[in-house]
């Protein structure tokens, strides 16, 4: 009975991220396009929007191939020709790229996060220094090796191939290989988690104590669009963690978490070009106008003009 759950769990989980993919792709485009036309205003140089851009370009690529490799074989279309290629090399490829790509995105998110913290401490003009030059370049090739690096033992797991269950194709894991896979996610997610909730608890007390009324507005609004995916990433943590201590089988246990990764992969994919959009108003007024060329002269005019400093 829970494995018939799972199955259909699985299921709407894989319509929900097709249907988020299909409503969000526009929307996520639209906003990494107005920031990156709009880089040579002074409100879209910072680090927050350089991270932005950095986490945007691999959340749409990232997307498109979770699509291809995770929601299709549970798709009627697909579900035979992954099945007919079960003893290939598609199913280790597919779910060590499943590894990996998540290691990006929670490095991703911990960037964010450790992004407004240093910010708070040290003010933003040391880290337009650094994330406005190549540094922020090598800074995303380094978290994409890394997480090659950490992924690279599943992509050595020879033995994984797919299952029916159900009718539907599930990967199959070898009990000596998914404890391996178990721990590595689970010390990875962990530890991003934690550093993530430590940095939070460190920029609230910096924004409560600090005494500059203007930044620590403008700080507070950054930060409330930095912190979506964070708490996604600690429901999905905490949550996993019940199940895992909730179910003495470990295959149970692992059957349910795939079932709700689609669910927290489609949130923590999208929900911040959304928050964007529903809290920054700055990128919705740039959205507004991008089919009236007057309207964007004037808006970047008043920005231009806002800017001039007064000497008394």
């Amino acid at each position: 009975m829970i494995r018939v759950s799972a199955m259909s769990l699985m299921f709407v989980g894989v319509c929900f991220f097709l249907g988020a993919t299909l409503i969000s792709v526009p929307v996520y485009s639209a906003v990494l396009y107005v920031i990156a036309t709009h880089r040579r205003l002074r409100i879209f140089r910072s680090s927050f929007y350089a991270l932005t851009l950095s986490n945007g370009v691999f959340d749409l690529t990232s997307a498109i191939l979770f699509v291809a490799l995770e929601c299709f074989p549970h798709l009627t279309f697909a579900n035979e020709m992954f099945w007919n290629n079960r003893s290939t090399y598609l199913p280790t490829f597919s779910l060590g790229l499943t590894f990996m790509l998540l290691f990006i995105r929670i490095f991703g998110i911990a960037s964010l996060v450790l992004e407004r913290t240093a910010e708070a401490f040290y003010g933003e003009s040391v880290l337009e220094q650094l994330l406005n030059r190549p540094m922020c370049c090598l800074s995303t090739i380094f978290r994409w090796m890394v997480s090659l690096v950490l992924a690279w033992p599943v992509f050595i797991q020879m033995d994984i191939s797919y299952e029916k269950v159900d009718g539907e194709t599930m990967t199959f894991i070898p009990d000596h290989d998914i404890q391996v896979d178990v721990l590595l996610a689970a010390i990875v997610v962990c530890s991003c988690t934690l550093v993530c909730t430590l940095s939070c608890l460190f920029l609230v007390l910096r924004l409560v104590t600090n005494a500059q009324a203007v930044t620590k507005h403008s700080q507070y609004h950054l930060t409330l669009q930095s912190l979506g995916s964070y708490v996604v990433l600690l429901a999905m943590t905490i949550h996993f963690s019940v199940i895992y201590l909730q179910n003495p089988k470990l295959d149970t246990a692992i059957r349910q978490m795939a079932a709700w990764f689609f669910f927290y992969n489609a949130f923590l994919t999208y929900i911040h070009p959304w928050i964007l959009l529903l809290f920054n108003g700055e990128i919705r007024r740039r959205l507004t106008s991008l089919g009236s060329p007057s309207a964007t002269s004037k808006c970047d005019q008043l920005v231009h003009i806002t800017r001039i400093p007064i000497s008394i």
